[in-house]
Formats: structure tokens, C-alpha cells, sequence
């Protein structure tokens, strides 16, 4: 799920689907069913890094943005170990 509001957000040019959707959804849902909100965050890091390093080295630069945006977005209590991720 996580994956495809990313690439949403890639191809329309704007995070205005995962912050109006997805954060609160998974604020909701995640809360419910008792996933703590630094799994969530661990589980985009992951995400992230394995989509960049996917990725051709020409595509990296027009998708950096909405990845670091979507790890800020998902913020755990190590917010240094956020720019880690796309070393």
C-alpha cells in the first residue's frame, strides 16, 4: 500500500495523497490494531531504500524528493538515521 501511494505521488507530482490519505489512515487503522507507530516508520525506511536502490542512477535524482519526503512524513524518535537511507 505504502508503495503505491509513492509512486502516486511520483506520478502526480505531489504528496497531497499521502498526507490527506495515507497518514491518517494508517494513524487510524495502525492504532486499532496495535502496530506501534516506530514499526510504521521502520517499515517506510525499508520500503524506501529498496524502491532507491532499484533504481537506475539517472532515475534517482526524479525520485529522491517524494522519498525523502515519505520518510519525513513517517517520522520514529532516530530522525538522524533518516538521511542514512539513501547512502
Amino acid at each position: 500500500m505504502f508503495q503505491v501511494f509513492l509512486w502516486r505521488c511520483f506520478l502526480e507530482g505531489s504528496l497531497r495523497s499521502i498526507l490527506e490519505e495515507l497518514v491518517l489512515f494508517s494513524r487510524t487503522i495502525y492504532r486499532r490494531i496495535g502496530i506501534p507507530w516506530e514499526m510504521t516508520a521502520k517499515g517506510v525506511e525499508v520500503l524506501v531504500h529498496e524502491m532507491f536502490s532499484r533504481l537506475a542512477a539517472d532515475q534517482k535524482p526524479l525520485f529522491l524528493p517524494y522519498a525523502r519526503e515519505m520518510v519525513h512524513i513517517f517520522p520514529d524518535s532516530n530522525a538522524a538515521a533518516h538521511d542514512q537511507v539513501f547512502i
